[in-house]
């Protein structure tokens, strides 16, 4: 018990791990740090007993759900030669109608921020005025961007449509039959491609992570305090952590009080 108190990693540690994986875009990175027990291992040998008749025996089954049905008839539209044409002409409309919704949620949302901003009574007077230029941003973000635009849906189409053609299958199933070396470079190019379908509405995902920086402001046995700043939409934010190492990890302390609390005052059954 008292080993398993002391930290065995830094407070940053993991974190700036995270964040050179998604600046590099390595997703082999990624994985490791998020489950260095048995993630990447996992990720490399799954479906490791499958071969192309076990896959196809599979593929003539009907998909267990609506879901995967759905799924399997879009990987086959997009795969096509004319797939980015045809899942236009089919998904475009629905986005249209769907898009005014959306956009009056995000309001409401960024009405609540507000509201939650002028209510806080923990706030520092600079992370109030960080949160509320923030606000301001993303009002400014979502007014300027055209979310109905066809080309830049077209685009973000093309973009998972280059993805399955790099896969080189024709069934989402068959992906399990890829060998490690192409799993990896088709995780790394996913990051990428969420990064270049990010870019089409105006947000620099790399911008954003080459402006992270973290640092440690002290440190006492299973108690940290740490500092994060980064631009989101060229406005600075900054904020300080109180992280506690809890259960092999460090996590925020006021949520490792919580959860000791309820865990001592467990229901009796």
């Amino acid at each position: 018990p008292v080993a398993a108190a002391v930290p065995t990693e830094g407070p940053l540690d993991s974190r700036l791990k995270v964040l050179a994986a998604l600046r590099r875009s390595d997703a082999a990175a990624l994985i490791e740090v998020m489950d260095p027990a048995n993630g990447l291992e996992g990720f490399l040998s799954e479906g490791k007993d499958e071969t192309p008749a076990t896959i196809a025996e599979k593929m003539a089954q009907a998909p267990g759900s609506e879901d995967d049905q759905e799924f399997q008839r879009l990987w086959t539209l997009l795969a096509a030669p004319d797939g980015v044409a045809r899942a236009s002409a089919e998904w475009y409309p629905q986005w249209q109608a769907q898009l005014p919704q959306m956009l009056a949620g995000a309001q409401i949302g960024l009405t609540g921020m507000g509201a939650a901003i002028a209510e806080s009574t923990t706030m520092t007077a600079l992370e109030r005025s960080q949160l509320i230029e923030l606000q301001w941003a993303l009002a400014g973000w979502l007014s300027r961007t055209d979310f109905a635009d066809r080309k830049n849906f077209d685009q973000v189409l093309e973009i998972a449509r280059a993805w399955i053609v790099a896969s080189g299958q024709s069934h989402p199933l068959q992906l399990q039959l890829t060998g490690p070396e192409q799993r990896l470079q088709l995780a790394d190019r996913a990051i990428k491609s969420f990064k270049q379908a990010l870019a089409l509405y105006g947000l620099d995902a790399d911008g954003v992570l080459a402006s992270v920086r973290m640092e440690e402001i002290s440190r006492n046995g299973d108690r940290a305090s740490v500092r994060t700043s980064f631009k989101l939409l060229d406005v600075p934010l900054a904020f300080e952590e109180d992280l506690t190492w809890f259960e092999g990890d460090w996590q925020d302390t006021e949520t490792v009080n919580a959860l000791k609390v309820e865990r001592a005052n467990a229901p009796v059954e």
